[in-house]
């Protein structure tokens, strides 16, 4: 067996009867590699295996180098040259009457290739031939053993019987072959004619005619084989020059098509190139349009001009009127936000300044804000601790077991443990009911036979389940007395309505007797663009107005003369 190479097939020749399926095992470098294979049928193309398993055998497989698929055509070429070859000489020894040398020929191919038919013509040649001597012979012998009468008038010697001798086969099978040459000729010309006269309306067909033509040639034996040869090179010459024909004809077809493609590409390059540019038109009187707008006062006019003339220059990159269109648009739209942002920097400018003026105005300082002591703050603060979050679910008792089970203890000890075997240990540790919400897991592509690893002592049922889930992302709910284990993306949609206090954080200030405001929350909430100058200082005079740019956000209290004021 030869060495099995990666980087071309190997050829393994052997002899005996192939069963129905064949195992073939090669050891070698600590591996073993095996094969179950099922042989195919018998070809008539691979009788040259037989020549070379017999080189093989007579040089312990030296001689046999065939390496991959090509060398092994290579062989098969080489033994079909060797067999064509033989039935050469095979139809020459007939063809001459050396009956004796076709036939051991003819012997020696049907050895070495069983499945050629040619042997079989010349052996029958050869006994058709044997046949007409055997009864000319048979009659000669006849012949010369009647008696001829003599008949007064005539000379007895002109009269003798043929003989043999006189009779040449040869000669006779010349004229049966020549016949059957002239024939064909006749038949080859006529077809040829045909083929000229009418090849030029259906080439194919002429051209079919002609190999069948070439076939009925290449398989007449009977004849010599120097007329066979020039009638193959006649026909053969027809047969090339219609085919020129045909690859001419197809040329001119392909160069039609290529002509009517590069003309309806033109077309519609054109179709498209004047569609373009009236699109290209819309745009441009679009963004001639936005920007009229814009002058006249629209602010976003100028900005959506600009996404237009975008969208051109998408569709005529780099051409004057695409590119000015972006030009315009911006520098249009930049020196409108200019202009604006100015005027209103005038207009808050003033604003100010009247502020300003505006917080220049005294205001006594009575009655001041008196905040409570800060032992009622703390106490306020420690009596709202049971109410830091109310749960407005309502819990029934197997449920808030359940709840109480996550804060108790867990000990775990998992090497490899299927996820669905460790819930189950969680369940029956704490007996209480886990269930797997297996249709959402499968939903989510979540196995539930992975493999887990935790060892954990004295953790709570909270924190193991965290380790346990989070992973794989996953989580647990509590939901119809049960513990569910689902994923988080469906836990997600479960919600729950929690209520928080904030009464602290909106108690009033307690002061002596019904005020003036705050001074503007302290003041600290108050100013604008001046530091919050005005802002707390108006709070107790005209209830906290607020002052600058931005406002204030103080409290106030306005009495019932200001209200009315």
């Amino acid at each position: 067996v030869p060495p099995i190479r990666a980087d071309r097939e190997t050829i393994v020749l052997g002899e005996g009867t192939i069963p129905a399926s064949l195992k073939v095992t090669a050891n070698g470098a600590g591996r073993s590699l095996s094969w179950t294979v099922k042989p195919a049928a018998s070809q008539p193309g691979n009788t040259f295996l037989a020549g070379l398993w017999q080189q093989a055998e007579q040089s312990d497989g030296l001689l046999v180098a065939v390496a991959g698929n090509e060398l092994l055509n290579v062989a098969r070429e080489e033994f079909e040259d060797q067999v064509q070859q033989l039935l050469v000489v095979g139809r020459q020894a007939v063809a001459t009457r050396d009956l004796k040398q076709a036939e051991q020929i003819a012997q020696v191919v049907r050895q070495i290739d069983p499945a050629n038919v040619e042997v079989e013509t010349i052996l029958n040649a050869s006994q058709k031939i044997k046949e007409k001597v055997h009864a000319v012979n048979v009659t000669l012998r006849r012949e010369k053993a009647v008696p001829v009468p003599s008949v007064a008038g005539i000379d007895s010697e002109r009269d003798e019987p043929a003989t043999a001798k006189s009779t040449n086969l040869l000669d006779d099978e010349r004229e049966l072959m020549q016949l059957r040459a002239e024939k064909l000729a006749k038949e080859v010309a006529r077809t040829i004619d045909l083929v000229n006269r009418v090849g030029s309306s259906d080439p194919e067909a002429s051209l079919g005619t002609l190999k069948r033509t070439l076939t009925s040639v290449m398989s007449s034996t009977d004849i010599d084989a120097d007329v066979r040869e020039k009638l193959r090179a006649k026909v053969q010459a027809s047969i090339d020059r219609l085919a020129v024909a045909l690859d001419k004809l197809e040329m001119d077809r392909i160069n039609i098509q290529e002509r009517a493609s590069a003309v309806k590409a033109k077309e519609l390059a054109t179709e498209a190139l004047v569609q373009r540019d009236e699109q290209l038109e819309q745009l441009i009187a679009k963004v001639s349009s936005l920007m009229y707008e814009g002058y006249i006062g629209n602010a976003d006019a100028f900005e959506r001009a600009e996404e237009v003339a975008r969208a051109s220059f998408e569709l005529a990159p780099y051409q004057g009127v695409t590119v000015a269109a972006i030009y315009d648009s911006e520098a249009a739209g930049q020196l409108d936000k200019s202009q604006r942002l100015r005027y209103r920097r005038y207009d808050q400018f003033l604003a100010t300044l009247y502020q300003l003026e505006l917080a220049h105005i005294p205001f006594p300082d009575e009655p001041p804000i008196v905040y409570p002591a800060p032992e009622v703050w703390k106490s306020l603060s420690e009596r709202r601790l049971k109410w830091r979050s109310v749960d407005l679910m309502k819990w029934n008792p197997v449920e808030e077991k359940l709840r109480r089970a996550l804060d108790k203890p867990t000990n775990v000890e998992w090497l490899e443990l299927a996820l669905e075997d460790c819930v189950t240990y969680l369940s029956e540790f704490h007996s209480i009911n886990i269930i797997l919400d297996k249709a959402k897991l499968t939903e989510e592509g979540v196995a539930l036979d992975q493999p887990i690893t935790l060892k954990l002592q004295g953790v709570t049922l909270r924190s193991v389940l965290k380790l346990l889930l989070e992973p794989v992302q996953l989580t647990y709910m509590i939901e119809n007395e049960v513990m569910k284990i689902t994923t988080s993306a469906s836990a997600a949609d479960k919600l729950s309505t929690r209520v928080y206090p904030v009464g602290d954080l909106v108690i009033p200030i307690i002061t002596p007797r019904g005020g003036r405001g705050m001074m503007g929350m302290m003041g600290g909430m108050g100013g604008g663009m001046m530091g919050g100058m005005g802002g707390g200082m108006m709070g107790g005079m005209r209830g906290g107005m607020g002052g600058g740019m931005m406002g204030g956000m103080g409290m106030f209290s306005i009495d019932d003369c200001e209200a009315n004021q």
